[in-house]
């Protein structure tokens, strides 16, 4: 997805109603037409159930970036990070085939890495 879709989604979620649609058709257009920045063949958004994404978040090394915090700043909102949420499954409805989704939890625990690879395997192979 690079920085367009990525950006896009995040700028979007601090967004209310018609200034998102302004906004992503203004993004879309300036990166992948204007710009010629090369569109992804496919974006795979892995999922995360919103309170073992914020464990995982809590558990994090501090970074440099965050002076000495645990979070950054949109790791800080979590209705920041339900509104990105929402902005990436729009994306998935809005565009099936280009953007899929893979859910990385069951019954509010994280799947094993092997499950979620091969999850996102079978996306990368029904798109060839």
């Amino acid at each position: 997805m690079g920085e367009v879709g990525r950006q896009n989604v995040h700028q979007v979620a601090k967004m209310t109603g018609e200034k998102q649609d302004k906004y992503r058709e203004w993004v879309w257009r300036m990166g992948w037409q204007e710009m010629k920045i090369l569109k992804p063949d496919l974006v795979i958004v892995l999922f995360v159930d919103p309170e073992v994404c914020r464990q995982n978040i809590l558990n994090k090394q501090k970074r440099k970036y965050t002076d000495g915090k645990n979070m950054d700043q949109a790791e800080e909102d979590f209705n920041h990070q339900m509104r990105a949420a929402e902005e990436y499954r729009r994306m998935i409805n809005e565009n099936p085939g280009w953007w899929v989704g893979v859910e990385c939890c069951q019954n509010g625990k994280m799947l094993p890495p092997e499950e979620i690879f091969k999850m996102v395997w079978e996306k990368v192979e029904r798109k060839n």
